[in-house]
């Protein structure tokens, strides 16, 4: 899944991906056979776009950050 494609396109875990790295990867989800992430068309570089911007509208890293304190207290 996720770890086998962060190795394949990015050559490190999916928990050290960059945001960008991570959007790009749930760009192609719909169907990674048609569209790349080794080479992304501008459709794909669209969608990626749009889901880092629901990243930040959902909370993005500071929600993570948030939530991960919250569990260590």
């Amino acid at each position: 899944g996720a770890e086998a494609a962060s190795q394949d396109f990015f050559h490190t875990s999916a928990k050290k991906l960059s945001r960008q790295q991570a959007a790009l990867l749930a760009a192609v989800l719909p169907n990674p056979r048609k569209f790349s992430a080794k080479s992304p068309s501008a459709y794909v570089r669209k969608r990626q776009s749009w889901i880092m911007v629901q990243m930040n509208n959902w909370g993005g890293e500071l929600k993570y950050e948030e939530e991960k304190t919250e569990n260590k207290k």
